[in-house]
């Protein structure tokens, strides 16, 4: 199971991009965010989707039935 966190580290739910405490700092204005906001917020939702996708197309060695 993925588990996506905040720029800040903390561990969120996937609906969200920014922890309570981040959004109330930063705001939900995403065209007021700064540009290493924006960036970094984009980037985790890449690496999370791109987990999301090899957690559901890796075989396992032991579903190859190689040994």
């Amino acid at each position: 199971m993925n588990i996506k966190r905040c720029i800040c580290g903390k561990v969120i739910t996937r609906n969200f991009d920014l922890c309570d405490k981040c959004l109330a700092e930063y705001g939900a204005d995403r065209s007021k965010w700064d540009e290493w906001l924006v960036f970094m917020v984009a980037d985790l939702k890449r690496e999370y989707r791109q987990q999301a996708i090899i957690d559901e197309r890796e075989i396992p060695f032991s579903e190859l039935g190689i040994y």
